[in-house]
C-alpha cells in the first residue's frame, strides 16, 4: 500500500493532496491512528459546503437536488441532463490526489 501511494504522489507532484476520512467519531481522543488507507487521482467538485468526488458523484447529487424544481419540470430528459452537466461544470473543481482513510 505504501509503495503504491508513494508512486502516485511522485508521479503527480503538481497536484494537491486531500484526505477523506471515514469515522463516526474519535471518542475521548483528539487523534486516532489510521492504518487503512489508499490514494487515487480524482476530480474534486465543491458546492458550498458539499464535496463531490468525481463528475458522476456531482451529477447524481445535483440531478437529485434539482429534480423537484418547477423551473425544470417541462424539460425533456436530455434537456435536464444538459442543465445538470452545465451546473456541474460551473462548480469549483480541480484534480487532486485523494487519500481515503478508514478506521
Amino acid at each position: 500500500m505504501n509503495s503504491d501511494l508513494l508512486k502516485l504522489l511522485n508521479q503527480n507532484q503538481e497536484l494537491p493532496v486531500v484526505f477523506m476520512v471515514a469515522s463516526d467519531e474519535f471518542g475521548d481522543y483528539s487523534y486516532m491512528l489510521m492504518k487503512r488507507y489508499y490514494g487515487e487521482l480524482e476530480t474534486i467538485y465543491i458546492d458550498d459546503e458539499k464535496v463531490y468526488i468525481g463528475e458522476d458523484d456531482a451529477i447524481e447529487h445535483l440531478s437529485d437536488y434539482y429534480s423537484d424544481d418547477e423551473k425544470y419540470k417541462g424539460l425533456s430528459e436530455d434537456g435536464y441532463d444538459i442543465v445538470i452537466r452545465n451546473k456541474v461544470n460551473e462548480l469549483e473543481h480541480y484534480d487532486a490526489i485523494v487519500i481515503w482513510v478508514n478506521m
